[in-house]
């Protein structure tokens, strides 16, 4: 086995402004509060140098008017040595206003995103920004239709598009029909360029039902076709990739008593995916995805323990024209997922999982089928030693096996395992908020016939991390904070 230990640190540093915690902008939201929100977060890791900065604003004008905004930024600069500085900005920007009037909703949003790349080779810059005017209408109270147009620039390297965004969205909830209810979505939405046309069109269902005060079911359906046509990287094609999807799922809900209940659930997944360049046909790469999946859930609910026991089975295939990478993949898990409250300040909780799969390929010159299984298992234990300090520790272990069937690819056989150790303390009070974490973790990776090879594969790496960091107040909503992080590898 080889070993390799190196020493990485970095600093952060961060300012944070705020009136309220932000939550997502929903709109047509009456309840919503005016908020006011900048964080921003710096950071120097050996090389790299990273900045992340977010702003978010919302406030109702009036009783029937509303407007919000969010901004992220991110810029990444790369300094390795003996080389010329390479970096990387990016901004999406996400703007909503919209007034009630006695019949309709109206109003406009934007949505502009932009990254600039010099960590590649050469200015790439890549963007696509758009504004819309769209209205909301509710012919009843549970159906509701939303149609939207709007202009466009998208830009890939050194093509500038000018566009048609345009489109309609409606719902329909609660429609009963005897004991039954449902639920229906749709949308509609299309992008005219003068030389390319994308579009999505959704449509979904739910129809569920209540049988008794014990037992459910419900059934969700659920279609969507795509377009998507863009250029390559020297603008001198388009490609196009088309996508349909068919679902189905069924969920069959028993609740055996006041503390437990019992879940059947089946899943269905039709795909068709088709590449072309040019719209030449007879050059395109199709791929037809088939995945089934059946599911038992059993939940308890207890006044100190609770946990979630889940069997699943799926079997999934890949069937792509005119290639040798058709397979079939068949998979078996079993999980449980517990949580046992010792007394009123602290609590356990173990998580546990294993996979079992099995990966074939029909062609006789592919000789990638292989076995895999997989343990994973987490331990958790959290104790609130007084009102503004907490201790947590964590622990985290992961066993694979992979074993190929065919002797070609045998010498691959290989096991992998990873334990990992965290405790972590937590202070908080009104002004002050400090974590000190630190965490060792190991992983072991071991090749079955090692002495078949060329060279050594099996190898062992190990890492500390100590972690701090701090945030205190300064002026009113204003805080700052530093983080500092220890690695030695």
């Amino acid at each position: 086995m080889t070993r390799s230990f190196k020493i990485k640190h970095f600093i952060c540093f961060f300012a944070v402004l705020s009136a309220y915690n932000i939550t997502a902008q929903i709109p047509f939201d009456s309840n919503i509060i005016s908020t006011n929100n900048l964080s921003t977060d710096f950071s120097k890791q050996n090389t790299s140098w990273n900045w992340l900065a977010r702003y978010s604003a919302a406030k109702k004008i009036d009783a029937n008017s509303f407007w919000s905004l969010k901004e992220t930024f991110q810029s990444n600069l790369i300094t390795p040595d003996n080389s010329k500085k390479q970096w990387k900005d990016e901004h999406r920007l996400k703007g909503l206003y919209y007034t009630n009037f006695k019949y309709a909703t109206v109003g406009f949003y934007i949505d502009s995103w932009l990254l600039f790349d010099k960590q590649q080779k050469g200015r790439n810059e890549f963007s696509n920004h758009s504004a819309v005017l769209f209205t909301n209408f509710k012919p009843l109270n549970n159906i509701s239709f939303t149609p939207y147009v709007g202009g466009q620039r998208a830009k890939n390297i050194s093509i500038a598009d000018y566009g048609w965004d345009v489109g309609i969205e409606g719902k329909a909830k609660d429609i009963k029909f005897g004991a039954y209810k449902n639920s229906i979505e749709a949308s509609s939405n299309y992008d005219f360029f003068e030389t390319r046309q994308n579009y999505t069109n959704n449509l979904s269902s739910i129809i569920s039902t209540r049988f008794n005060q014990y037992t459910s079911d419900s059934l969700k359906v659920g279609y969507e076709e795509s377009s998507k046509q863009f250029y390559n990287s020297t603008g001198t094609a388009i490609t196009e990739v088309k996508l349909y999807n068919r679902k189905i799922q069924n969920s069959l809900n028993y609740a055996t008593s006041n503390q437990n209940q019992l879940t059947f659930e089946t899943n269905i997944l039709s795909k068709f995916v088709s590449f072309n360049t040019n719209k030449n046909v007879s050059l395109s790469t199709n791929r037809n995805v088939f995945f089934i999946e059946n599911r038992v859930i059993f939940r308890h609910f207890g006044p100190k323990l609770s946990y979630e026991v889940d069997f699943r089975t799926n079997d999934e295939t890949f069937d792509n024209r005119e290639t040798i990478t058709d397979s079939r993949t068949r998979q078996s898990a079993l999980g449980l997922k517990s949580i046992y409250l010792i007394n009123a300040d602290s609590r356990f909780n173990l998580d546990f999982t294993y996979i079992k799969l099995q990966y074939d390929t029909p062609d006789e010159d592919n000789n990638d089928d292989r076995d895999e299984q997989r343990f994973v298992i987490n331990l958790g234990y959290q104790k609130k030693l007084s009102p503004v300090l907490n201790f947590y520790l964590s622990s985290y272990g992961f066993l694979y096996h992979q074993i190929y069937i065919f002797k070609e690819q045998s010498v691959n056989n290989n096991w992998n395992r990873v334990i990992k150790l965290e405790p972590k303390i937590k202070y908080r009070s009104k002004r002050v908020m400090n974590s000190l974490s630190s965490s060792v973790i190991a992983n072991y990776t071991v090749y079955d016939f090692e002495e078949v090879g060329f060279r050594t594969r099996s190898f062992l790496s190990r890492k500390f991390t100590l972690d701090d960091s701090l945030q205190i107040p300064l002026y009113k909503n204003i805080s700052i904070g530093l983080n500092a992080r220890l690695e030695l590898e």
